[in-house]
Order: structure tokens, then sequence, then C-alpha cells
């Protein structure tokens, strides 16, 4: 018997005749070849999300580099997910234009398998490319699509089948971590590449009521709190008041009105569940101090937004620039002991130790922000941002904390009235896209004015409350710090009477706040600020009336006890 009638004989002993046994062999050579191929693919992405070191625009590159051998097909097209802006956008698009430019091919989300074949139409008939077979397969993250990646043209036109899906989807699962971040990075690098005109500058970095119309539109959303509910809306005015208002009204203000105008959240794709734990856990990171609490960095947080909404130099900083200005605004003083760098340094504490004397407590906010909260994935609502993105913004928000340290606060009034010597003498233009430079100066010294502008608001009762708080905070150092056998700051050592108290902060107005606000800022910078200037001489007059009026009383209280003995 020959080895056919052998094999015959065996297949049919196992109750099988021949065409099942070949079947049964078929697919086991399959699965071994799909087995086979699937370890090559992952071998090939891992090797590439490696050697891109977690660079979003080298792991495309990488990736679509073994792609095409993967897949077996002429061409691999990767598309990112722009959720701001509700698009697809290929991150490798076929073909060029005449100056060597790759065409752009931006599809919208919501078409299915039926947008992106549509989409390749039209881009068949922009670069000649003849699209013949597709196969398509979503990147999903926690159930939300970052990318998507589609296969065209199978070698030797044999189409797609059901291995070349099951490697695919092989792929797309591999990569949904890695491409996350990458599809953020991409989609920013894609707005910013929206600048060529004044109305795409505009657009990309206002709230989602500038892309209703007109560059007036736009202006008049970013700059005068269009967009904002008539209850919202004297958030966006110096009346508002973070010290008369419920801690419930006071997280409403901050999530519901502040991060949310301007497009903060929604232009970064933030993760909105993470980013109300993440207010939460700012709230409680606060100390109950009298002064440095919850509140004072709202009320930072407020003066911030305020000058977002109404100033024109405001207009020039970037959507990311926005975001980190009230990321820093609000923890600029988080997990504040209740004492200042001073008494830091002079009882060698801890964190002077760690920070060499140099700002230490403004080091310790901004590590605190992101070292121990941003740290925790639960409160992390800034992990969709893009490598680069988050880098610049972490710059950013230590630049502008840092910017609130007072011993810099000489040196930072003197900048700003060379900065305005420089434009009175026509050696700065005052253009619409300043430099990262420029609009850091003018973040920093927003904060600053924030932090210093308890003086500054209109109700009188308001800076009153401020001013007793901050004081109770140096009366309780200075009682430390005499415990303590520690030098008693010089400002902090009398202000045990009425007129103490009033006249501390006369001349916090005179030599502090008042030539921040009076001589450069509102004058020259942040005119349309110009209302600080009225309530701060107003304010002035007022605590020392309160002194005056304190001295009196004191003097005639002394002069009954001597008339009495």
């Amino acid at each position: 018997m020959d080895g056919a009638l052998k094999t015959r004989g065996m297949a049919k002993l196992a109750g099988m005749d021949l065409e099942e046994l070949r079947h049964v062999a078929d697919a086991r050579a399959g699965a071994e070849r799909r087995e086979r191929r699937k370890a090559a693919a992952l071998f090939q992405v891992m090797k590439a999300v490696h050697e891109a070191d977690s660079q979003g625009r080298q792991l495309v590159t990488n990736l679509l580099s073994v792609a095409k051998d993967i897949m077996e097909c002429e061409h691999v097209t990767m598309f990112f997910v722009d959720a701001a802006r509700n698009v697809l956008i290929a991150a490798n698009p076929l073909g060029t234009r005449s100056d060597g430019t790759s065409h752009d091919i931006v599809l919208p989300m919501g078409k299915g398998i039926a947008g992106i074949v549509q989409g390749g139409t039209r881009t068949d008939k922009l670069t000649g490319f003849s699209t013949r077979s597709i196969l398509c397969a979503p990147v999903l993250d926690a159930g939300v699509t970052v990318s998507v990646i589609e296969a065209l043209n199978k070698e030797d036109d044999r189409g797609f089948d059901e291995e070349d899906v099951f490697i695919l989807k092989t792929i797309c699962d591999e990569l949904r971590g890695p491409l996350r971040r990458a599809a953020a990075e991409e989609a920013f690098k894609q707005r910013a590449a929206a600048t060529d005109s004044e109305f795409g500058y505009l657009q990309q970095f206002t709230s989602a009521a500038a892309r209703r119309g007109t560059v007036d539109a736009v202006q008049s959303a970013r700059y005068h709190g269009e967009g904002l509910d008539a209850d919202d809306r004297v958030i966006a005015t110096l009346e508002w008041d973070a010290l008369a208002v419920s801690e419930q009204s006071l997280y409403q203000a901050i999530t519901v009105v502040v991060f949310a105008h301007h497009a903060s959240l929604s232009r970064h794709d933030c993760d909105e569940r993470k980013f109300q734990a993440f207010i939460r856990a700012v709230g409680d990171a606060y100390n109950d101090n009298p002064y440095h609490n919850f509140r004072h960095g709202v009320a930072v947080l407020h003066l911030s937004f305020v000058a977002l909404c109404h100033t024109r130099r405001a207009k020039g900083l970037t959507s990311l620039d926005i975001l980190s200005l009230k990321v820093a605004a609000l923890c600029h003083d988080i997990d504040h002991p209740g004492w200042n760098n001073d008494f830091e340094v002079n009882s060698s504490s801890d964190k002077a130790l760690l920070y060499n004397d140099v700002s230490v407590l403004e080091n310790h906010h901004a590590a605190y922000t992101f070292g121990v909260l941003l740290r925790r994935p639960e409160l992390d609502f800034l992990a969709s941002i893009a490598t680069d993105a988050r880098k610049e913004l972490r710059k950013v928000v230590i630049s502008c904390i840092l910017a609130t340290d007072m011993s810099g606060h000489g040196k930072h009034v003197d900048e700003l009235r060379r900065f305005v010597d420089r434009q009175a003498s026509g050696k700065i233009v005052d253009d619409e896209s300043p430099t990262h430079e420029r609009r850091q100066f003018y973040m920093d010294t927003i904060i600053h004015l924030g932090d210093m502008a308890g003086q500054a608001l209109p109700s009188y009762d308001t800076a009153k409350k401020w001013g007793y708080k901050i004081v109770e905070e140096f009366q309780n150092q200075a009682a430390k710090e005499s415990k303590m056998g520690l030098p008693v700051s010089p400002f902090m050592a009398k202000l045990s009477t009425e007129v103490d108290v009033a006249m501390s902060q006369v001349a916090f107005i005179d030599y502090v706040v008042g030539p921040l606000i009076t001589v450069v800022v509102v004058v020259k910078l942040f005119p349309e600020l110009a209302d600080l200037e009225a309530n701060c001489k107003r304010n002035r007059e007022l605590w020392a009336d309160r002194a005056e009026g304190a001295s009196v009383a004191q003097e005639m209280k002394e002069a009954e006890g001597k008339s009495g003995s």
C-alpha cells in the first residue's frame, strides 16, 4: 500500500475523509502562521515604541516604517482624533503638493468607515493614488477612540482577510497607551499650525463661542465675558468676592465658570471627572490658615480670570498659557504652613534645606502640585495633553508660582518699569503675537498682581477682612518666632493695636501694591484694570481714617485712665 492509500486509510480509520483532513491541516497551519505573524508584529511594534522614547512624532515615524510590512500592504495611514474639533487628522497623508508639502487630510468624526472611504476617494483625486482595498480599525483607550489605523491595497490585490483583521486589531490593542499621548500631541501641533491668520490665531485660543463667527466675536468672547450666563458673568468682574460666597459656590465658580471658559478643559481634552477630583484635592490640600487658605487661592484665580477676560494683552496668550495660568493661580499657595520664607530659612526647616533657602515655599507649592497631586492617576486631568505641551505647561506654572515670591517684588517692579520705558521709546513693538518670554512676563505679572490685590478690591469691607486675616497670620508667626528664639520679622513685631493694624495696611498700599498698580500695571501694561487704581486709593484713605480714629480713641482712653488715677 503506497503513502496516499495509507493516509486515506488512516483518515477513514479516524472517521474523516481526505477533504476534512486537509481542512484541519490547513486550519492548523493558518493558526500557526497567524501566531507567528502576531509575534513578529508585536516585536516590531514594541521595538518601535521603545526606540521612540515617549516622543509622539518619532513614535508615528517608527510605527509607519514597520506597519506596511506587518500588514503586507501598499500604504498605511494613521489618523489621530482631535476631540476638540471632532475630526480625524491624517498623520501621514499620501502625496505632496507642487511645493513639496503634504496634503492636509482632515475628516469629520462620526461617519464611520464611510467617512474614511469618502476621504480616501477625495485623496485619490488629489494625489493620484488608487485605492483598491481598505481595512480600518480604531485604537481605543478606556473605550475612547484616540486614533484610527488604515491599511490600503493588500499585496498582489488579494484583498484583506480575517487574519489581517486579527493582526490589525492586535496592533491597535498594543498601541492604545502610546498612541493616546501621540494623538494629543499631533492635535496640539495641528491647532498651533492654524495661526497663519489672525482669525485662526484667535480661534485657536478662545472659547467655544468664538468659533461661531468673526474676529470681533472671538475677541468679545475672550475679553468681555461673552459666553458666560448672566448669573456667572459677575465672576469676570472685580465685584465677585471669594470671601462672601458659600463653599459650594466657590467650587462651582472654579469648575463651571473659570476653567470652563476659554474652553480651557475641552480644548485640551481634559478628563472632567479627574478635574473635579483634582479641584477637591486642591481644596483639601490648602491648610486652614487665617489668610493663606483655599479662598485666597480662589481669589488669586479670580483676579487672573478678570485679567484674561478684559485685557488686550491677554489675547496674545495661547490656550495652553491660559490653562497654565489658571492652574498656577489656584495652586500658588497650596499646603502653605501659615508663615513666610524668612521663618523657613531662619528655622532651618526641612523645606529650606531641600530648596537651599531659595523661594522655599513657592518651590514647595509648585512641587506639591505636580509631585503630589498630579502624580496620582485619579487626579491627573492633564494626562491627555501631549508630552511637549505638558512640559510647557509645567514650565509656565512653575514660573508663575515662583513669581509670587515677595522677595522678588522689587526686581519685578523694576523690570516692569524698564519694559514700559522701552515701549515708550519705541524699542518694544506691542505686537499681537508676543514671544514666549513676553507671554511669560505678562502671566507672571498677572499672578503677582492677583496675589496682592486684596487691598485693590471695590469693597472696603472685603479689603478690611483680607487685611485682618494677614495680620492675624503675622501675629501668629511673630509669637512662634519669639517662642523659638528666632528673630521676629520687623513688620510683624508691632501689630497689637488697631492703629498698628490700620497703618500696616496703609504702608503696604503706599510702598508695595500701590507702585505696582498705579505706576506700572494700570497706566501702561493693563489699562483695562484701571479700577484697581481707584479702589486702592480709596481703601488706602479708609485705612488711614481708621488709623486716625483708632488713634484718637486710644488717646482718649489713655487720658481717661490718667484722670481716673
